[in-house]
């Protein structure tokens, strides 16, 4: 009988490093989620004793979704699907920051319009309302160049 024993692989602690950091993921993802329930809950006026079902329903979920991607991963290969999924992530975190960043925009142009509003009110106010139009004009210019992205 020969003493040869099957050799280890070299990437088999590679394989559990990626696995222990997915479960990290999973129970910080939870955690999240149950800090977050009474948040949730205001948010969306359920009743504190109702926001177990919240938690239950994202676990069955992702339960669910995780079963969907396994036997996907079966059926079309699991680099392939990891290369779809990549590229599906990347794109709507893509979409997800132009819908943010017009979010911020809106939002900034609605406070400049707001400084603009309190400024010339407060000028007016100060001067009184006779001569000066020219530098409110200046100002709603320069504000509005601002909202807009202008550098100047």
């Amino acid at each position: 009988m020969s003493d040869h024993t099957p050799a280890r692989s070299d990437r088999s602690g590679l394989a559990l490093l990626v696995m222990a950091a997915a479960q990290l993921l999973m129970v910080m993802d939870g955690t999240i989620v149950t800090v977050g329930l009474p948040v949730i809950g205001a948010d969306l006026r359920i009743p504190e004793g109702e926001l177990d079902r919240v938690l239950t329903s994202y676990a069955l979920a992702f339960g669910g979704l995780l079963l969907v991607g396994g036997r996907a991963g079966d059926l079309w290969g699991r680099r392939r699907l990891f290369r779809v999924g990549l590229v599906v992530l990347l794109v709507l975190a893509f979409f997800g920051s132009k819908a943010a960043l017009e979010l911020v925009l809106l939002m900034e142009s609605e406070f400049a319009h707001r400084v603009k509003a309190e400024s010339w009110d407060s000028y007016q106010h100060t001067f009184g309302s006779a001569g000066g139009s020219e530098v409110g004009i200046e100002l709603d210019t320069d504000l509005m160049r601002l909202a807009a992205g202008g550098a100047g």
